[in-house]
């Protein structure tokens, strides 16, 4: 993706959170093309630990929480723990972020994804980007991926979830090579107004 070039500053002036996992991930990456879920110390993420969070893919479902950071269970108002990570979606948008999930783990890719959630009284307009980086269960399966999500926008009265998708991308990691310059798949850039039901994975 290009990303170890690239240092995201937020507004406070602080290092964005999901710059800190992408270089903490792929500096992990130094040991095997996919680090390993064992070796993700929750102490070494420093201030992007509240926005970070472990995700376990099951069998004939959607990948679900299995460590959380607090902002996860800030938006939803509640402990999201063993909830499928599509909970945070409106259910116009889970079929389509839950097939692109499935790239994380099958090509495997790394995923990223910007989506809004309309305002409402007492829950002003949101924004969010998130991200999920393949990781290594204890059998040597990718079955897991840390993933995080970095805020714009006041929370307000909770349940919050996101019912718009700006961006939707995935690169693969080119066959282990650290370096993950290989072709891209998947590009959806579309506007909230006009999302398109086109396939939204494809090699170019």
């Amino acid at each position: 993706m290009g990303r170890s070039d690239i240092k995201l500053v937020n507004r406070s002036g602080s290092l964005d959170p999901l710059d800190h996992l992408w270089m903490y991930w792929n500096n992990l990456r130094d040991r095997a093309p996919v680090p390993a879920r064992c070796d993700v110390r929750p102490a070494a993420l420093g201030p992007a630990l509240p926005h970070a969070c472990v995700i376990e893919r099951q069998i004939g479902g959607v990948p679900r929480f299995r460590v959380v950071g607090g902002l996860m269970n800030d938006l939803l108002g509640m402990d999201v723990r063993g909830m499928p990570v599509t909970s945070l979606f409106s259910v116009g948008l889970r079929a389509r972020l839950s097939s692109a999930m499935d790239q994380v783990f099958e090509a495997p890719s790394v995923l990223t994804a910007s989506v809004t959630s309309t305002g409402s009284y007492g829950a002003p307009g949101l924004s969010a980007r998130l991200m999920f980086l393949p990781l290594m269960d204890q059998d040597n399966r990718i079955s897991r991926a840390l993933g995080g999500i970095a805020l714009d926008g006041a929370i307000g009265v909770t349940p919050r979830r996101f019912d718009q998708l700006v961006t939707l991308e995935g690169d693969p990691l080119n066959n282990g090579v650290k370096t993950a310059a290989g072709p891209r798949v998947t590009v959806e850039r579309t506007k909230k107004a006009a999302l398109s039901e086109r396939p939204y994975l494809r090699l170019v």
